[in-house]
């Protein structure tokens, strides 16, 4: 059985999406304008102007596309937990043999082990469906069904 969700490395605020499509909604008319200046009235600096600002448009875009990389929040395979530890960005695992028993607490799920307590946040999950069939999958993992 193989269960995995996938989540951005770098989850961002509303407000900072909000201003990062400002700025390249801005940018973009800044470099459209360039442009056709260029090509009405050609000189040496603004076809300058226009490449450092298509060089600076670029970069921010490419920027921001790297920034919504996805990366394996849970993954449970082989009888083992794998889940991304969004306070050391590490990918932790545990094995199901290890587990003793898993406890909740509003968006976070706590499996306990011997040697310590790895806690899952699931606040980065919106959808809150998601979450619920994350804790069940993890439950099932600790009590496989028999058939």
């Amino acid at each position: 059985m193989t269960y995995q969700y996938k989540i951005s490395l770098h989850r961002s605020s509303n407000s900072e999406i909000a201003n990062s499509k400002f700025a390249i909604v801005l940018l973009s008319i800044l470099l459209l304008n360039a442009i056709t200046v260029v090509f009405y009235f050609y000189s040496l600096t603004l076809v300058s102007l226009s490449l450092f600002l298509s060089i600076i448009f670029l970069t921010l875009l490419l920027r921001q596309f790297r920034k919504t990389q996805k990366v394996s929040f849970i993954e449970i395979r082989d009888k083992t937990l794998n889940y991304f530890d969004t306070e050391r960005e590490e990918i932790v695992k545990v094995a199901a043999q290890d587990i003793t028993h898993i406890s909740t607490k509003l968006c976070e799920l706590r499996v306990h082990t011997n040697e310590r307590v790895h806690l899952v946040n699931l606040n980065v999950i919106r959808n809150e469906k998601k979450r619920w069939e994350i804790k069940e999958k993890i439950r099932t993992l600790l009590n496989p069904v028999s058939l």
